[in-house]
């Protein structure tokens, strides 16, 4: 620990790591894909996918649920996992279909 902020568990990254990644192959897309639409590097978005990378910056968070065609609230209540891919899934095809 470091001053007040604690460092985030290996095992909790890793969940975080395969929701992002499940959630990216599921809706079909490339990294390049959700990278460019959240206008964020695609390299930072592989840090997150193999567990490198942290997703607790409102910027990022905001970044990938643009990217990934989401309401930043639900993304970040899936990368928690309180809730589930169908739901986060459900919301980004509604809003492709629209």
């Amino acid at each position: 620990m470091l001053g007040n902020v604690t460092k985030q568990e290996p095992k909790d990254r890793t969940l975080v790591a395969a929701r992002v990644a499940a959630l990216r192959e599921a809706l079909g897309m490339t990294q390049v894909d959700v990278a460019t639409r959240g206008k964020i590097d695609r390299t930072e978005l592989s840090k997150v996918e193999h567990g490198a990378n942290q997703v607790t910056s409102a910027r990022l968070r905001k970044a990938l649920a643009i990217g990934f065609g989401v309401d930043a609230l639900l993304f970040g209540d899936y990368v928690e996992g309180s809730v589930g891919l169908q739901a986060v899934l459900d919301q980004a095809r509604m809003r492709q279909a629209s």
